[in-house]
């Protein structure tokens, strides 16, 4: 129950050594961008990448070149969409959510909070997680 064959625990380690060796190597490549969170696309391509990670270490039915062909596919695929996103406005506002003003001026917009289904104590927390007391107007803080 706590501990599998020999041979399990053996081809875990070999295969998470090379996984991870693969994993940097892709990683390096691909750029900062890939592990960036910059926006939601690129979340989800992270949160992607750490699946097919998990899988490769731990299914014993993919082979780790399989598992390092879908991680390297993951990885070219974010590369080029976020590329093309560089490069035309149509493919940015497919994969980029537009930025939308929810406190201004000391007022929270109620309306704009509702279309974006966010309250504010999550807005209070995400500034709460700057480091940062409460909302201040000063330059600075």
């Amino acid at each position: 129950m706590f501990i599998s064959d020999s041979l399990s625990i053996t081809r875990i380690a070999v295969v998470s050594i090379l996984a991870f060796i693969l994993v940097v190597i892709v990683l390096r490549i691909s750029g900062k961008r890939t592990l960036s969170k910059m926006n939601s696309f690129d979340f989800i391509v992270t949160v992607a990448l750490g699946s097919v990670l998990a899988s490769i270490l731990t299914s014993t039915d993919l082979p780790l070149i399989d598992g390092i062909l879908a991680f390297s596919l993951l990885v070219f695929m974010q590369y080029i969409t976020s590329w093309l996103s560089v490069r035309s406005n149509f493919i940015s506002d497919l994969v980029k959510s537009q930025p939308r003003l929810l406190y201004y001026q000391g007022k929270f917009d109620n309306k704009a909070m509702k279309k974006e289904r966010i309250t504010q104590s999550e807005i209070l927390q995400a500034v709460r997680n700057q480091g940062k007391a409460s909302f201040c107007c000063r330059l600075g803080n």
